[in-house]
């Protein structure tokens, strides 16, 4: 796929790219800590319901008392004021005596996103809003004889959608006044209380922002349950899974306490059940639950013999059970589909989840009691590696009634997980938070691409925390260029290389001071900022911690989501199976932002997926450094990384002890000449080059020895040559030169002179005829009668 198209099909998928994390603060009260919590967005405002937060201390002090029945009414008949349990004096009455309980909400508050904002910063001036404070157990009471709540209980792990016509609906979770877990159903018209509030209707809080009931959910409807995903396209709205308890005894199963009979009521344990929502159009009145009922995909098995070519096999396929999963719904195109010719297509996504064997130790037991007493048959019993948490992705098309899984391609993906913050991005992709997965909490981010079936993980942020010796030294100028103020840094070209002195490469690292940017990459600015050893050595970028559960919202016409809240770590850890490390219930609240990179590239690329696309002649995570000659850099567009190959050059393959090659030809690096790099690039457009090698590209070897201070070396590729001095030759200028070469072979050149050799008389070879003399060995002189060898 050409740059052109990756960046209409960015365009999209994304609008202007993703990435940015930045923490909001706000004046004044807020919800405060709570996990398990719900949150929508009607008309760019953001609600959030209910939660759990840390658990708080409250006195329990157990006395003794007795109790009549009279016409079937308790009453106290006696009271003992001492304590059940003594408190030994080594320990407080708090200490005794206090007890941790649940602290849970169902309180209502808003956020208005189109506030007065500065960059990527929160409201200027305003922050959350309480829009109904709730009611203590709901403001429940009896009237006539019935029990009547003005609000929903207390709960968390509920769900809570919004419908296009502005209305929000609540249903299930986990509340104290629930039997097991809650089945009521609430509704409230939230953007009617948005314009009655913003009118300045005094009135707004008691008409308006009210909760209306809709009813206890039996068996036509979802019934019972908390954890489930839940999703909306603004017409219906989608209910998958979830968990319940055993659903208990009932006259036509309590003799043999058979759990599979399920005539007065449903199945308890972990839920694969999909059930579909259509409000009614009346507020406060309760509209259509509808169960998907599983449909069986058929399909030709063409067996090896002729008579079975029409044979037909047809099997449901559906996604196992499971609680705390993530659903997301869209009308946009199916994944995999051609993005200019499919229309659009309603469809859910369904992601990870918790699920194990329900009820224990087997599925074919009979529950508990006498009933485990039947003869022991095969199951599945849990065991510390059975796959709990889940990681697989299924897509539901609501036409067809049918689910299918979804393999993804490439080898990067979210590791298994459930209670992630999962949200559509746009019509062909949606985004994936957090989590919690075998002892770990996670803060990591995915971007699923429908389009081209791939997870993409977002890296880096945008605000780098960098270390406080990470300074920079350079100032930009309104030209786009840079101004060095001073140089803190070493570049090292021999760094990664072979230091051992031979064939001209250095014998200790070759050190080149030079100025440094404040910028990814750089030395000095990719460690820690806190400096904890224990954790990888890398730069750290302002983002959520590690945390399950949190809520969330996303705005499309923004391009922004907010993660509020949720059960996260004390501090960073690595993922672990051998300790559990402490985590706690936080308020915070973060804002991820489309259409931001680190310094939005610098002026210098397009931002794409949350990465710089740097134009030619830059590179880096933020494009802020300059190419050096040679540079061939490229995006992996799966991971959509940059790679690039400084000081580069290609054809010519450098050898030790190599001469001078005639017309040899340089050509760029690039996807079909890999090539060689023989140098580091300084980020401000020039090469250092490690030896032997020079050239504004490090494409050519030096000469050797240069040429011994005996001649001047020639630099041309691929590899330089000496030009001698006169008197001398050799590869390195090393070998001096004698006078006419001694009239070889009347000498030989020994350092720079002459050897000259004699010549044997002709007829008795141990005898000298004659020698040469001279400089050059050029003069031949007779010898005398007793001149004999030997």
């Amino acid at each position: 796929m050409g740059r052109a198209l990756l960046l209409a099909t960015a365009a999209v998928l994304l609008a202007q790219g993703v990435r940015g994390w930045k923490e909001w603060t706000w004046e004044g009260d807020g919800p405060g800590p709570r996990a398990g919590h719900s949150m929508v967005l009607i008309n760019e405002t953001a609600f959030l319901f209910g939660g759990r937060a840390n658990d708080i201390a409250v006195p329990h002090v157990p006395k003794t008392y007795e109790v009549s029945e009279e016409n079937g009414q308790l009453s106290f008949t006696t009271y003992d004021q001492n304590l059940v349990l003594a408190c030994d004096g080594n320990r407080t009455f708090d200490e005794c005596y206090n007890i941790s309980i649940g602290l849970l909400f169902n309180d209502l508050w808003s956020y208005d996103l189109d506030c007065t904002r500065f960059a990527d910063d929160g409201c200027e001036y305003r922050g959350w809003t309480r829009v109904d404070p709730g009611a203590r157990l709901g403001g429940c009471e009896f009237y006539a004889g019935e029990l009547q709540c003005t609000h929903p209980t207390e709960r968390y792990d509920q769900t809570l959608l919004a419908m296009d016509d502005g209305r929000i609906t609540l249903f299930g979770g986990f509340s104290r006044k629930c039997r097991d877990y809650c089945s009521d159903q609430w509704e409230m018209d939230a953007r009617g209380c948005l314009e009655a509030r913003r009118a300045g209707q005094e009135a707004a809080d008691a008409t308006a922002c009210r909760w209306q009931e809709l009813g206890e959910l039996g068996l036509e409807g979802p019934s019972q349950r908390w954890r489930h995903a839940a999703a909306s396209n603004g017409t219906t709205a989608f209910v998958f899974g979830g968990h319940r308890l055993w659903h208990g005894f009932s006259p036509e199963n309590s003799e043999s306490n058979d759990w599979r009979l399920q005539d007065t009521r449903q199945y308890g344990g972990y839920l694969d059940d999909l059930w579909t929502y259509t409000p009614h159009p009346q507020l406060g009145m309760r509209g259509n639950w509808s169960q998907v009922v599983p449909r069986e995909s058929c399909y030709h098995r063409r067996g090896v013999k002729h008579v079975a070519r029409f044979d037909i096999r047809c099997r449901v396929i559906w996604p196992p059970r499971r609680a705390s999963a993530s659903l997301v719904a869209t009308m946009g195109r199916d994944i995999g589909a051609d993005p200019l010719a499919a229309p659009p297509e309603p469809t859910l996504l369904l992601f990870g989840g918790y699920s194990t064997p329900f009820p224990y130790p087997h599925r074919k037991a009979r529950g508990a009691g006498s009933s485990t007493s039947r003869a022991a048959a095969d199951g599945m019993a849990p065991f510390p590696t059975a796959p709990y948490y889940l990681d697989d992705l299924w897509r539901f098309n609501v036409s067809s009634g049918l689910w299918a899984p979804v393999d993804p391609l490439g080898g990067s993906r979210p590791s298994a997980r459930r209670d992630s913050a999962m949200r559509m991005a746009s019509d062909s992709a949606f985004l994936l938070f957090g989590g919690y997965g075998s002892n770990t909490l996670m803060n990591d981010l995915w971007i699923f691409n429908l389009t081209t079936t791939r997870w993409i993980h977002v890296g880096p942020s945008v605000h780098a925390r960098f270390p406080q010796n990470c300074t920079d030294d350079t100032l930009r100028l309104p030209d786009g260029s840079d101004f060095v103020v001073s140089q803190s840094v070493f570049g090292e070209p021999t760094r990664f290389s072979a230091l051992d002195g031979q064939a001209g490469r250095a014998s200790e690292p070759v050190i080149i001071r030079q100025p440094r940017r404040q910028a990814p990459g750089w030395d000095g600015c990719r460690d820690r900022a806190d400096g904890r050893p224990d954790l990888p050595s890398l730069l750290q970028y302002e983002r959520p911690s590690q945390r399950e559960r949190p809520a969330s919202v996303l705005s499309l016409r923004r391009g922004e989501m907010l993660v509020h809240g949720g059960r996260a770590a004390l501090k960073e850890d690595l993922p672990t199976v051998q300790v559990t490390h402490p985590a706690e219930v936080v308020g915070d609240m973060w804002l991820w932002r489309q259409g931001n990179c680190a310094k939005n590239c610098s002026g210098r690329g397009d931002c794409v997926f949350g990465h710089c696309y740097c134009y030619d002649g830059y590179y880096g995570l933020d494009c802020s450094n300059t190419s050096c000659p040679g540079d061939y850099c490229y995006m992996d567009e799966t991971a959509h990384t940059q790679v690039c190959t400084h000081c580069c050059s290609a054809r010519w393959e450098h050898a030790d002890n190599q001469s001078y090659a005639r017309r040899e030809r340089k050509v760029p690096c690039g996807p079909a000449n890999a090539g060689e790099s023989h140098g580091i690039c300084d980020g401000f457009g020039s090469c250092q080059c490690r030896p032997p090698f020079l050239t504004e590209d490090c494409s050519v070897r030096d000469c050797p020895d240069g040429c011994n201070g005996n001649g001047y070396c020639s630099v041309e590729f691929p590899v330089s040559r000496c030009v001698c001095d006169p008197g001398w030759t050799g590869r390195a200028c090393d070998t001096r030169l004698c006078l006419n070469n001694c009239t070889y072979p009347n000498g030989v050149c020994v350092g720079g002179r002459c050897n000259c050799t004699f010549l044997q008389n002709p007829y008795n070879r141990s005898m000298v005829w004659a020698r040469y003399e001279g400089d050059d060995c050029s003069r031949g002189t007779a010898t005398g009668p007793n001149s004999a060898l030997g």
